[in-house]
């Protein structure tokens, strides 16, 4: 990569800290000094990966031809949500799209994803010297439940907002999807509370015995410490560095870093749907306010 001068007056290299294509889709987030980036990092747009470079600590990222951790993902947004007052746990979490290994219906089905990561993950031994060992993710759904019981599902984020609220663990979600249907082009607009992301990342985690084997859920005993937590108090305290994490638990993370939950809209569907194709909504950021009778969100999309 080139070198290029930061304010440190260190040369360094450019890896990991922008797309080579402007129009390619990335996501970054400074937290204290760290870069956390989701990007394609060469030039032919196929090497797809979750960075985190700068400061201090090891330089990281997803490992390169592991499909199950990301297959041509499209970046969206990045947020650090903590957990709890234990900054050892806090949490960065990734929104994107890629094509889902999982479903089954068609080859190239596109699903909507939260993936999550330890901000202390250092990396684990051997083949994971400088890879993630605590990425896991799972499916993020926006549908409109059908009477015949197939629901119409919005596949593809657009745009993700965070609406703080007073409690900084607990912002409230706000997606804007599009359709991946053939049929009808539309829009949807899907909110999720923090308590259902965080139940699907502790709930079981998704299975697959081979390639004729269906997904299925995990049922057998899981390593300890639990695959994807944070070496924190939290956590036990027993581990201070994911480096000394054992293998199995590692690996564990590694084979199966999709969870086998997805995250729920509130009330089970859309607060908003648009299928009349008039616009090519794109983004989306929300205000909260005060009237005389009571909170109001309103929605601003635009195109």
């Amino acid at each position: 990569g080139h070198l290029f001068q930061l304010e440190s007056h260190k040369f360094e290299r450019g890896r990991g800290r922008c797309p080579f294509d402007p129009s390619s889709s990335f996501t970054s987030i400074l937290i204290g000094g760290e870069l956390f980036t989701g990007l394609y990092s060469d030039y032919w747009g196929r090497d797809a990966a979750l960075f985190r470079t700068m400061n201090r600590m090891v330089h990281l990222r997803t490992e390169p031809d592991n499909e199950r951790l990301l297959k041509e993902p499209k970046f969206i947004g990045s947020y650090m949500i903590p957990d709890n007052e234990d900054h050892d746990d806090n949490k960065v979490y990734f929104f994107f799209t890629e094509k889902a290994l999982e479903a089954e219906t068609s080859t190239h089905a596109i699903y909507t994803r939260v993936g999550r990561v330890c901000a202390n993950d250092m990396g684990g031994q051997r083949v994971l010297v400088n890879k993630w060992t605590t990425f896991l993710k799972t499916r993020l759904v926006c549908s409109v439940p059908g009477r015949n019981g197939i629901d119409t599902h919005f596949d593809e984020l657009e745009d993700v907002f965070l609406l703080q609220t007073r409690d900084n663990k607990n912002p409230v979600i706000f997606g804007l999807f599009n359709t991946t249907s053939n049929i009808f082009r539309g829009y949807a607009i899907c909110v999720y509370h923090m308590a259902s992301v965080r139940a699907a990342f502790n709930g079981p985690y998704a299975h697959k015995e081979g390639p004729e084997y269906h997904w299925a859920l995990y049922e057998r005993k899981v390593p300890y410490p639990r695959p994807g937590s944070c070496a924190s108090k939290v956590n036990g305290g027993l581990y201070t560095t994911t480096k000394d994490y054992p293998d199995e638990a590692v690996h564990f993370a590694r084979s199966h870093p999709l969870m086998y939950q997805p995250i729920k809209p509130v009330h089970k569907r859309p607060i908003l749907v648009k299928t009349d194709g008039k616009y090519n909504l794109k983004q989306i950021a929300v205000d909260r306010v005060e009237a005389e009778d009571g909170q109001y969100d309103v929605l601003f999309i635009g195109t």
